[in-house]
């Protein structure tokens, strides 16, 4: 398995590809559900495991995946660091 690593060596986490499109929603279903972390963690993971069984990765989860794994690939994000969902550990 190749891993994909960012500028400072970290592996590109699934939470990342908000920047290129994936919903949250499609980025809590790949953790929770498939318990994936890391971008490198799809390619042992086929389109009918996908869609199998769970709920959001239908016609339409995939095709978002696709095209988010697309614009990270080519390097085309379409929102911002800062457009992306922030989290916070309690202090404001």
């Amino acid at each position: 398995m190749t891993l994909l690593v960012d500028a400072d060596g970290d592996r590109v986490t699934i939470a990342e590809l908000e920047a290129y499109g994936l919903s949250i929603r499609g980025i809590n279903a790949l953790e929770e559900q498939f318990g994936l972390l890391y971008v490198d963690e799809l390619q042992g993971v086929g389109k009918c495991d996908l869609e199998c069984g769970k709920r959001f990765f239908g016609p339409c989860g995939i095709v978002e995946l696709r095209r988010a794994l697309r614009a990270f690939f080519e390097g085309r994000p379409v929102k911002t660091v800062e457009e992306c969902v922030a989290f916070s550990h309690g202090d404001p």
